[in-house]
């Protein structure tokens, strides 16, 4: 999915230190208001106020709050990414499919036990023309889940569905313990019972 225009975007990135130093405060206030303070509390006054910047200048990198909320999206959503992109750039060659899912499933829990009030707000108020980001995000990570399975799964009947069905089985289970659960996250049996879950279809077991 191509990145839409939007008017829930930063106007501009800084490049100068700081600027630099400026964003990061605003950001760093506004996710400390979301996990800490009520969502009617959540405006560009309250950010400002929060971070020590003066309003305008607030203004001169988000035009509005759904624009710092997008940024904080994003940021989120790049580290997700960041899991699926050392998948990719580490030896896995020698894990069998328990070893590979388990890893997989502990550094997707793990991305999601900090700051579980955030995710679920973001879950809930991210502005629907910002979720390109975690589609194309998705979208990867089924690709690097395919690689990592092709050899794993000899006795499924098709294996072309086997990285969409890990990738949606995972984003889902994860997004609704986050969202309704989030003591399970920190649950010891969470994790090994999703190994097992998504080890019976991919071994063929579960036929």
């Amino acid at each position: 999915m191509k990145e839409p225009k939007s008017a829930a975007k930063p106007k501009k990135f800084p490049t100068q230190e700081r600027s630099k130093i400026t964003v990061g405060a605003i950001l760093e206030a506004a996710t400390y208001i979301l996990e800490h303070e009520d969502w009617e509390n959540f405006s560009t006054n309250r950010v400002a106020e929060k971070a020590g910047v003066n309003i305008a200048s607030l203004y001169q990198y988000f035009p509005n709050k759904e624009s710092i909320l997008s940024e904080i999206f994003r940021m989120h959503s790049d580290e997700i990414r960041a899991t699926s992109r050392e998948l990719e750039t580490v030896d896995l060659s020698a894990l069998n499919l328990h070893q590979l899912l388990e890893k997989i499933v502990k550094d997707y829990v793990r991305s999601h036990q900090n700051e579980p009030r955030l995710h679920r707000i973001l879950q809930a108020k991210v502005p629907k023309s910002v979720w390109w980001i975690d589609e194309n995000n998705a979208g990867d990570l089924e690709v690097v889940f395919d690689k990592l399975l092709r050899n794993r799964t000899e006795k499924l009947k098709n294996k072309k569905f086997a990285g969409f069905f890990l990738k949606t089985g995972l984003n889902a289970m994860i997004r609704e313990a986050v969202d309704r659960h989030p003591d399970y996250l920190s649950d010891p049996d969470f994790v090994p019972e999703m190994v097992s879950f998504f080890e019976a279809y991919l071994s063929g077991s579960g036929r």
